[in-house]
């Protein structure tokens, strides 16, 4: 199947179609699973949260409902929530993989780290020109390819492909001033 168009999605969800069902599938699972890999860490894990993404997308097709987002946006904010569900309520899983007992003071120090690197993101973020901030986020929050970026802001590939480069070099500017100017970040814990 080529690449559909967002109507012809929507029509195709909402009628269960085998067909637009795998192009999604195919298109996106790879990069859902990485995703939730990355935030979880735990392969079993995010291969089953992967797996509830599409269950839950064919569960809701029939009553899907088109809000100008892209279909695979709608995937990776389901992934989200479910990550951050996991996350939230550890004791709902079990791993089946063996554990072992760590220190955990280095695990409070790297969430610290953590929290910081995400607060200083963050700061970097807001101080972007929004169209900047539009095309981060559609490329590394949403995980989108770039064609789909270009399609959603309107715009040809290479000129979308220019913005990304142009919003990552003005990223990295921002983060190596934040780093420097550590005044402008509150503690992680304040």
């Amino acid at each position: 199947m080529t690449h559909p168009t967002h109507h012809d999605l929507i029509v195709g969800l909402r009628a269960r179609d085998p067909h637009v069902i795998e192009w999604l599938y195919t298109t996106y699972a790879r990069r859902l699973y990485a995703s939730i890999l990355r935030r979880l860490g735990d392969p079993d894990l995010a291969f089953d949260l992967h797996h509830e993404v599409f269950a839950r997308l064919i569960e809701r097709a029939p009553t899907f409902e088109d809000r100008g987002v892209p279909v695979g946006a709608w995937l990776f904010r389901v992934a989200r929530d479910l990550v951050v569900d996991v996350l939230r309520h550890p004791q709902r899983t079990v791993s089946l993989t063996g554990t072992t007992v760590t220190d955990t003071s280095s695990d409070l120090d790297s969430l610290f780290i953590a929290e910081s690197e995400r607060q200083t993101l963050y700061v970097a973020l807001q101080r972007l020109p929004d169209q900047y901030r539009q095309v981060l986020l559609l490329h590394d929050q949403y995980q989108l390819a770039l064609p789909d970026i270009a399609h959603q802001l309107g715009r040809s590939q290479e000129a979308t492909k220019t913005l990304l480069y142009r919003a990552v070099l003005a990223l990295r500017k921002q983060m190596q001033v934040l780093s420097t100017d550590s005044s402008t970040l509150t503690p992680p814990m304040a």
